[in-house]
């Protein structure tokens, strides 16, 4: 029987091209699933990019809003914060916490000294949430077809993908890359500094052993924990607040408000442990502490403790001599209202609270304010004002005329 040459040729040339056509749609499939892939994780990394704009812009606001009388953070100091978004948020929990900023120093906090100091805020931004522009690059050569012909199958696919994406394969890939790092060039600054967070040693060691002696069973009014209490309480008056010899600028005015600042940072310190064993709680709209626990005996300590504080804080500020009469103006007296009876500027006595009672200036409830300012409450003999009557809030009037709004702790 003859050999059909025609017949072979026919069939090798319909397998060649079954095989040419099989080849190019695995290199048009292999085309598309490149910009597919490439594609999906570019739009994984821009979603991420857009949060991530979010929060930087949420913590530059957060950070810009916290300042004192001495100032705030400058855009520098945020610019370079955002730059280390874990030591943003470290430094927002600082402040947060922080039970008054008063005597924060924000130059202190983040050093801008050198890299590129003169960046803004928005500037930071757009630098950590902006992918930069790919740089274009030779075009992949085409992979050849069957038997090593050429074909257009894989670079006719992708250039469809990419008309279909928005994107080049290349753009697409450097996005899913997401944002080079920073450079030290364009890095602001070199230090963080949050060691003015940090509670003085002494202070920390004589709460540690105040708490290993409560772990113990130890009683608050035990000679032992006595001392400490002593020791926690001297360590709590600040006595540089309004320290003229510091240095231009160093002296503080001695508002009503700033010295009620000290007295409740003081308290904060000293009477601590009270809080933490439950004798006491914190009312926090009027930062007086009110006995909700413990023994007569404990109540008793705690008070003594406060009393103890607000006396040698008024003293070491100077606005009350040892006799206890009161030198430091009308501001001075306002500030101590809560704390002491006072009587033509001489402290009488100082004031107690009995567990179930609320606290000079206010309480748990929510006492009605009138819009009418009050004649202000005075003491059964009629010589000193009893704050215990008055309510935060409240516009009171006094015999001259002034009309003063009663904050629960002072004047304002």
């Amino acid at each position: 029987m003859a050999f059909d040459f025609l017949a072979a040729a026919a069939g090798f040339t319909r397998g060649a091209a079954d095989a040419i056509e099989e080849r190019n749609k695995e290199l048009a499939k292999s085309a598309l699933d490149e910009v597919e892939i490439a594609r999906k994780s570019a739009g994984e990394q821009n979603a991420k990019l857009r949060t991530k704009r979010d929060d930087l812009r949420a913590t530059a606001e957060v950070l810009s809003s916290y300042s004192n009388a001495g100032g705030k953070f400058t855009e520098a100091q945020v610019a370079g914060l955002l730059q280390k978004p874990a030591v943003a948020k470290q430094v927002m929990e600082k402040l947060k916490s922080a039970k008054s900023l008063e005597d924060i120093d924000f130059n202190k906090i983040y050093e801008v000294s050198e890299g590129k100091t003169d960046a803004t805020i928005d500037d930071v931004i757009t630098r950590m949430t902006s992918i930069p522009k790919a740089e274009a690059s030779a075009p992949t050569p085409s992979p050849r077809g069957a038997f090593g012909l050429p074909t257009k199958a894989y670079s006719e696919s992708l250039a469809a993908g990419e008309r279909e994406a928005g994107a080049s394969l290349t753009e697409l890939r450097a996005t899913a890359r997401g944002v080079p790092m920073l450079t030290k060039e364009e890095e602001i600054g070199k230090r963080v500094d949050m060691s003015q967070f940090d509670e003085p040693a002494a202070i920390a060691t004589i709460k540690n052993k105040l708490g290993d002696n409560m772990a113990k069973g130890i009683k608050l009014t035990d000679p032992a924990n006595e001392k400490l209490l002593k020791r926690l309480q001297a360590n709590a008056v600040i006595t540089d607040m309004f320290d003229k010899d510091k240095g231009e600028g160093a002296a503080k005015p001695r508002t009503t408000s700033a010295i009620s600042s000290i007295f409740s940072k003081s308290l904060a310190v000293s009477v601590d442990p009270f809080v933490v064993k439950g004798v006491v709680r914190l009312v926090p709209e009027t930062g007086d502490y009110v006995p909700v626990g413990g023994s007569v005996e404990d109540i008793a300590a705690f008070q003594k403790q406060k009393n103890d504080t607000i006396k040698a804080q008024a003293e070491a500020i100077g606005i009350v001599d040892k006799q206890g009469k009161i030198i430091g103006g009308q501001n001075a007296s306002d500030a101590l209202i809560p704390y002491a009876n006072i009587e033509d500027g001489q402290i009488k006595s100082w004031k107690t609270v009995a567990k179930g009672e609320t606290p000079a200036g206010g309480g748990t409830g929510k006492p009605t304010v009138s819009e009418a300012p009050l004649a202000i409450p005075k003491t059964a003999d009629g010589k000193s004002i009893d704050a215990t009557k008055m309510v935060a809030g409240q516009k009171y009037k006094s015999a001259d005329g002034t009309i003063k709004t009663w904050n629960g702790m002072g004047w304002q």
